[in-house]
């Protein structure tokens, strides 16, 4: 199972994951953390579901440090509304979770062109 923990983010990153669900609250968005590392089996699961275009090994929730401990350098979030998971990536919440993030640094996935437009996403 993938990991939900900012412990398994990269160092460089996991304060720029607390600052940005700080920030998202302080806009009133609901963000939780759906997902930071993802071992090789769980991104060919992901993959194959056309939940990604990287095979394991070539995303950023697949890195890990150099004892082999999970090191993300990718976050996915989930916005909630009404104590509800909102999954329409076209929800103003996302668009706005998503300038939140590129102004704090953040690449933001739903700027991404092609096949898979990842709203959720956010990397280093």
């Amino acid at each position: 199972m993938s990991s939900r923990s900012p412990e398994d983010l990269a160092p460089e990153l996991r304060e720029i994951h607390i600052q940005f669900i700080q920030e998202c609250k302080r806009h009133g968005l609901d963000i939780v953390t759906i997902c930071t590392y993802r071992s090789a089996a769980d991104q060919q699961k992901a993959y194959d579901a056309k939940l990604s275009n990287c095979k394991p090994g070539q995303s950023k929730h697949n890195l890990v440090n150099a004892q082999g401990k999970p090191a993300a350098q990718a976050f996915d979030v989930g916005v909630i509304r009404n104590g509800k998971y909102i999954g329409n990536g076209k929800d103003h919440d996302y668009i706005a979770a998503g300038k939140i993030g590129e102004e704090l640094g953040l690449k933001w996935a739903g700027r991404w062109t092609g096949k898979l437009k990842e709203v959720a996403h956010f990397e280093l």
